[in-house]
Formats: C-alpha cells, sequence, structure tokens
C-alpha cells in the first residue's frame, strides 16, 4: 500500500510541476507580446503624430 502511494505522491508533484511550467511559459510569452504590441502602438502613434504635423 506504501508503494502505491509513493506513485500517487510522485505523479501528483510531476503534474503540479508541469502545471508550474505551462504558467510560467504562458506568462513569459504573454509578456513579450505585450512588449512587442506596445512597442508597435507607440511607434505607430509617433509616425501618426508626426504625419498629422506635416500636413499643415
Amino acid at each position: 500500500m506504501s508503494r502505491r502511494r509513493g506513485y500517487a505522491l510522485l505523479t501528483g508533484m510531476v503534474v503540479l510541476a508541469v502545471i508550474c511550467l505551462a504558467v510560467v511559459w504562458q506568462y513569459h510569452y504573454y509578456a513579450e507580446q505585450w512588449l512587442i504590441e506596445d512597442q508597435l502602438t507607440r511607434q505607430f502613434l509617433h509616425e501618426a503624430a508626426h504625419n498629422l504635423s506635416n500636413e499643415k
């Protein structure tokens, strides 16, 4: 019986580790995507302001 509990505990720890890795990977991925999107937005707004000031 104790051997079965050991396997269950090990399996639970592996599942928990996989979930934690997935959460960390998703956080990293979405943080990187947000930075790219923020940079593109700033560039777009800068170019739009520049173009509007040149129209006069």
